[in-house]
């Protein structure tokens, strides 16, 4: 019997990789089989951060830079966009080029933040064509000026702390945090 648990064990793993492979949102799966006739599945699945901008088609991507899903229809608002991301091609279930991108390591990074500091919710836009002078957007009407991802996390901590006492995406402005972690409101005259 222990010989024919061993091939079923084998056989359980071959199932396991071609559930990642057909499944791009199981991150791990574990299959195991205890008698009497009992399957035992343990699985951990993937969770987008972000929404990375591909020529109006947004791919979904996850802590670990892989594209998840693609929408072509319309916008998630509990994700940021993320634009600025020069990408030649991609595939679904298959990780984005981190090695030689460093915009897109600077995207995961600075969007996990914002979804640990439950954030999501304030920031639409983050250009990362510069990813030593970043800028973000509220829509309708705020934009910030964040600079590099140095204190990443001091720094959302404090903006997140700006957007709780009123300075919201209807304040038509920027918030200059190019200076350090001092933010400063500046309002757009219109005339």
């Amino acid at each position: 019997f222990s010989q024919a648990s061993g091939i079923f064990n084998r056989h359980l793993t071959v199932v396991e990789e071609q559930m990642l492979f057909d499944y791009p949102l199981i991150k791990n799966i574990n299959i195991k089989y205890s008698a009497p006739g009992t399957i035992n599945v343990t699985l951990s699945d993937r969770k987008p951060v972000m929404m990375v901008d591909y020529f109006s088609t947004f791919l979904y991507v996850d802590t670990q830079g892989y594209v998840l899903a693609v929408n072509s229809d319309g916008i998630d608002n509990n994700l940021p966009i993320v634009q600025g991301i020069d990408i030649d091609t991609y595939k679904v279930g298959t990780p984005l080029t981190l090695e030689t991108n460093k915009k897109i390591d600077a995207a995961i990074k600075l969007c996990m933040v914002i979804s640990e500091l439950s954030m999501n919710d304030y920031i639409d836009i983050i250009d990362i064509s510069n990813y030593n002078n970043i800028r973000m957007f509220c829509a309708p009407s705020l934009a910030i000026e964040f600079g590099s991802l140095e204190n990443l996390k001091v720094r959302l901590s404090i903006l997140k702390s700006v957007f709780d006492t009123g300075k919201d995406g209807y304040s038509n402005g920027t918030i200059d945090m190019t200076g350090g972690n001092t933010p400063v409101f500046k309002e757009n005259i219109t005339e």
